[in-house]
């Protein structure tokens, strides 16, 4: 058995586990993919439609590199963040003889673990917009939305007049500025929707008439 332990901050892993998938055809979208780089962890979950990336600056020193981990969701849902309570929790990925990996996460006193999902995450820098958004004007599925406000309030301590920024792009992937605290960056890519039908831009003729008594 081999353990690598560190430090994370848990509003910037539950923030981005709004985005997580449920399908189990996808099984490996149905969590929160951990990514070591030098810097920092990043934090990553998609379910096809959005996408969530968070990350910071390692908290207590560099731990030994690891291969991504997918955190499942049913685990996350388990972690109740206490705003009393230090950002900080402990990550502990234990990887068994047999290949097998674990993930453990001590917070607030308490410790939860799961096996890690057995998938690999999809490369999700690939669909990230490399050039400047074109400004045109797109549809959302209001839902979506409404959770990256989730995620913006989980991030700022439980504010709830955070509004996340679409930069508008089309029938492209548009970036979602989430704001910076400081101590965790965050984005997320919403992907439009494809409207088939011709909708209203101006009030019906009717609305303007008034009803005869």
């Amino acid at each position: 058995m081999h353990n690598i332990t560190f430090d994370i901050n848990i509003c910037a892993l539950k923030a981005t586990a709004i985005a997580a998938g449920t399908e189990q055809t996808r099984y490996y979208l149905n969590g929160v993919c951990i990514q070591h780089t030098p810097t920092g962890p990043v934090f990553v979950a998609t379910d096809g439609h959005r996408l969530i990336v968070t990350r910071h600056d390692w908290q207590s020193g560099v731990p030994e590199t690891f291969e991504p981990v997918i955190v499942p969701l049913d685990l996350l849902k388990r972690v109740k963040i206490v705003r009393k309570a230090s950002d900080v929790a402990t990550v502990t990925l234990s990887v068994g003889d047999d290949g097998a990996r674990k993930v453990a996460i001590d917070y607030a006193g308490a410790t939860v673990a799961a096996s890690a999902i057995d998938g690999t995450f999809p490369d999700w820098r690939r669909v990230i917009p490399q050039s400047e958004p074109n400004g045109v004007a797109a549809q959302f599925q209001a839902q979506y939305f409404d959770a990256f406000r989730d995620a913006m309030a989980i991030l700022s301590g439980g504010k709830t007049d955070a509004q996340p920024r679409i930069a508008h792009n089309g029938d492209n992937p548009a970036i979602v500025d989430l704001g910076d605290t400081g101590a965790v960056q965050a984005f997320g890519v919403l992907m439009p929707l494809r409207i088939k039908r011709e909708f209203l831009t101006r009030a019906p003729a009717w609305a303007s008439v008034a009803t005869v008594e």
